[in-house]
């Protein structure tokens, strides 16, 4: 009898850990969060294991995935750049750029920043001037627009 009673606290130790732990995984979602707490509660020992089976979201493992597949071709298209600098196949649309082509070395190879050519930037400092180029470019765009904010 005692041992039963021992084995019934054990696993109730073990579900109060394991609700810790959904707790602090579960952050993002407090819906989910209570969800899983309370599998913990209704199901002891099977609790857990539930929760480690269909807990993940498929489009987080789907977004891993993609993260590495871009992480990988983006290394080769750096390794690639790198190979054209060292050979000096990499050649410079502008003249100008000769001067900075240090600064191009330094950054492509100690900070992994690859080297970009033919880039248009415009800085906007009326914010009525700003809108009518965005609708324009809006009306303008076959495909998509690529837009970088900086404040």
């Amino acid at each position: 009898m005692l041992d039963l009673f021992n084995s019934i606290s054990l696993i109730y130790v073990l579900n109060i850990c394991m609700a810790m732990i959904i707790i602090f995984l579960e952050r993002k979602d407090p819906t989910a969060t209570l969800a899983w707490v309370l599998v913990l509660l209704i199901f002891p020992g099977v609790g857990f294991l539930l929760y480690l089976l269909l807990s993940q979201n498929f489009s987080r493992k789907q977004l891993f995935i993609m993260k590495i597949y871009a992480k990988k071709s983006f290394g080769d298209y750096l390794r690639i750049q790198k190979e054209l600098f060292n050979s000096g196949g990499l050649k410079f649309n502008d003249k100008n750029i000769e001067n900075y082509k240090d600064l191009i070395k330094m950054n492509l190879f100690y900070h992994n920043f690859s080297y970009t050519q033919n880039n248009e930037v415009t800085i906007y400092t009326d914010g009525n001037k700003k809108f009518e180029d965005l609708f324009k470019a809006i009306e303008e765009a076959k495909n998509h627009i690529h837009m970088e904010y900086y404040i």
